[in-house]
């Protein structure tokens, strides 16, 4: 158990989990592409088709950033934890 416990706390494990994590989300989001308008209601499916694009765009926007936060201190984390096996 303490093992698994200390490979949660690793930052390389962390930030593979991370970078798996977004390529997750960016698979999901294409999934959204398929609208819910009648195939032969084209005015239905351009107003579906941007609705969910900005929704999703915002969406991945603040996934983003909050992945873009998270890299960084991550990145901080590596760089002491090799500072520290180096030293």
């Amino acid at each position: 158990m303490e093992e698994e416990s200390n490979i949660h706390n690793d930052p390389s494990f962390r930030l593979g989990t991370l970078v798996g994590r977004l390529q997750a989300v960016r698979d999901m989001m294409a999934l959204f592409a398929m609208g819910e308008a009648a195939d032969d209601d084209l005015d239905g499916q351009m107003k579906d088709i941007v609705r969910r694009q900005a929704a999703i765009a915002l969406w991945l926007e603040q996934a983003q950033t909050e992945c873009d936060a998270r890299w960084e201190r991550l990145l901080s984390e590596l760089r002491e934890q090799e500072g520290e096996d180096g030293a």
